[in-house]
């Protein structure tokens, strides 16, 4: 560990060994990022390149209101993404999804159409995983207002983190798309583009688990402690769990039960 960081400085301070966790939101974060970066399409460029292609430019948004009524479609400004702040693509997936038909409608109609959305588009597959993508976003983005509220500990965020992983373990077992995304599938031409497909679904999720696992592993300490939230009337055990996890950690010569009120078998 880098000796100027200050959590080595710290623990190298404190009589106890410290935990460090990191931040909980960025771990969240990486890890839809990391999954989606096994996909097939690569949604994040698409959606830039949407936004990019009429941001800005008056002349093609009208042309695209026309497009939109055309197909029956309410019109609404494409959205830009941050670069910093990955989950920022779920509202710019959604509208880019709400807009969908009209976006096919008027790129069919360009001469000079970007290739690379114009293919994207035109592939009934790419449409099917920004479905699936939209569907994950919405439930990795309400762990993230989770993590994010005002008044949120570390061992909140081992509780959100744990529900998360749970929540994805879930969705893998059940192999979990979304009705749209199936009623998609039905329409793929070949059986095995349905099977490449389910393939990278379970990788998707395998990737998230992997990511949670390894970069969330510290919070796994913390959870023991829940009972200190008081959200409940903590329970004995709970209690001594908490002390045998954190007896390596403390000097339990010096700790005095007699703190706990005489609680205990």
């Amino acid at each position: 560990m880098d000796k100027v960081n200050v959590f080595y400085k710290l623990d190298q301070a404190t009589p106890c060994s410290l935990i460090g966790v990191g931040c909980a939101a960025h771990i969240v974060h990486n890890a839809v990022q990391s999954a989606a970066d096994t996909l097939p399409c690569d949604i994040e460029n698409f959606v830039v390149k949407v936004f990019g292609y009429f941001h800005i430019y008056t002349v093609r948004t009208e042309e695209l209101k026309d497009f939109c009524n055309f197909v029956e479609v309410e019109h609404a400004t494409l959205l830009g993404t941050s670069r910093t702040r990955w989950l920022s693509l779920g509202p710019a997936v959604e509208r880019v999804l709400k807009l969908y038909p009209a976006l096919q409608s008027y790129f069919r109609s360009q001469d000079k159409a970007p290739n690379s959305i114009l293919k994207f588009l035109e592939d009934q597959v790419c449409e099917a995983w920004l479905w699936f993508i939209h569907n994950q976003l919405t439930l990795f983005n309400d762990t993230i207002k989770q993590l994010e509220k005002e008044k949120s500990s570390a061992i909140h965020s081992a509780l959100y983190l744990s529900s998360l992983k749970e929540k994805l373990m879930e969705r893998k077992a059940a192999l979990f798309m979304g009705l749209k995304v199936k009623s998609l599938l039905v329409g793929f031409q070949e059986r095995h583009q349905v099977d490449v497909f389910k393939k990278g679904v379970q990788n998707f999720y395998d990737c998230c688990i992997s990511y949670l696992q390894e970069w969330g592993s510290p919070f796994t300490e913390l959870k023991c402690l829940s009972w200190t939230l008081l959200e409940h009337a903590p329970e004995w055990d709970e209690v001594e769990c908490s002390l045998s996890v954190y007896e390596e950690k403390l000097n339990m010569d010096d700790m005095n039960m007699t703190a706990c009120g005489g609680v205990g078998p």
